[in-house]
């Protein structure tokens, strides 16, 4: 995926919402509901709770757990330092 498709800010950075939790179900035996629950920021003082939620086929369901778990892997196989990350 491009960097190009993301959510940025006016500044041009890219929005990040904090997952504090998700669920998942299924659908007649056809689909996957996933809930999101994450934190978002609103004028710039006031933390609010949302959550989201998808239909997922299990094809969709198995490339993207694939997706996630190559970039997890490749963050948790970098050498590791003494320094902070930012």
């Amino acid at each position: 995926m491009a960097f190009e498709e993301f959510e940025k800010d006016e500044n041009g950075e890219f929005v990040a919402r904090p997952v504090t939790g998700y669920s998942t179900a299924t659908i007649a035996g056809m689909a996957i509901l996933l809930l999101i629950r994450y934190r978002e920021l609103q004028q710039e003082t006031e933390i609010v709770d949302k959550s989201i939620q998808f239909a997922l086929t299990p094809e969709q369901c198995l490339l993207l757990a694939e997706a996630l778990r190559k970039g997890a892997k490749a963050i948790l196989d970098q050498p590791h330092s003494d320094q902070p990350r930012n």
